[in-house]
C-alpha cells in the first residue's frame, strides 16, 4: 500500500502539469500497483515521471518474487517427503 501511496504523490504531479487526471485518487494507485504486481500489465495506466517508473520497476520485481514465492510454498506441499516416497516404491 505504500508503494501505491508513493506512486500517487510522485505521478499526480507529473500529471497535474500535463492537464490529465489519472492518479487523482488512491484506488487508481492501488489498482495499478496491482495489475504490475501480478504482471498483468493493461497499460491503460502508466507511469510519466522517472520517479513513478521506478516505483513501477520495484513493483515489478516485488510482484515477481512473491508470486515465485507462493508457486514455491505450494510446490513444497506437494512434494512428497521420504517417509511417502519409501511408501510409493514399497507398493510398485
Amino acid at each position: 500500500m505504500w508503494l501505491a501511496y508513493l506512486l500517487r504523490v510522485f505521478e499526480r504531479i507529473a500529471y497535474n502539469n500535463s492537464g490529465q487526471k489519472v492518479f487523482d485518487s488512491y484506488f487508481t494507485s492501488i489498482w495499478n500497483v496491482v495489475i504490475t504486481m501480478t504482471t498483468v500489465g493493461y497499460g491503460d495506466i502508466a507511469s510519466i515521471s522517472v520517479f513513478g517508473r521506478l516505483i513501477s520497476m520495484i513493483n515489478a520485481i516485488w510482484g515477481a518474487f512473491i508470486i515465485s514465492m507462493l508457486v514455491a510454498s505450494i510446490g513444497k506441499i506437494f512434494t512428497p517427503s521420504d517417509n511417502q516416497a519409501k511408501a510409493i516404491e514399497e507398493i510398485k
